[in-house]
């Protein structure tokens, strides 16, 4: 309410694990454009407060969807020291041009600049 005003917060169940459901968050606010378009910024803090709580209560960032740029902070507190090598290593024989995914799980080494 601080960033938006009023809202709504929906939540669905779309895929049930022995270990627990997928929910999935819809949050909705009209957003402030009385001096200006601010609803991008806003949705970005929203966004990072729902992610902190999702996280702060052992929730993953990704569910068995990829990872976009919003989500690379929150993938790698999940991941580990060693999965930043080991996709690397894979990278280097399956993809050696670095085309697939530039830049989103990993930065582009300065030798394929």
């Amino acid at each position: 309410k601080d960033l938006c005003g009023d809202g709504i917060v929906t939540c669905r169940f779309t895929h049930v694990y022995p270990d627990g459901p997928a929910p999935y968050y819809t949050i909705v606010a009209s957003g402030d454009t009385a001096d200006g378009d601010h609803r991008v910024k806003q949705w970005l803090a929203v966004k990072r407060l729902a992610m902190t709580a999702v996280m702060s209560n052992g929730g993953t960032s990704t569910h068995h969807h990829a990872v976009g740029k919003l989500h690379q902070g929150d993938y790698f507190s999940e991941v580990g020291v060693l999965f930043p090598n080991t996709l690397e290593a894979i990278k280097r024989s399956h993809d050696p041009k670095w085309i697939l995914n530039p830049e989103v799980l990993l930065p582009i080494p300065q030798s394929k600049l």
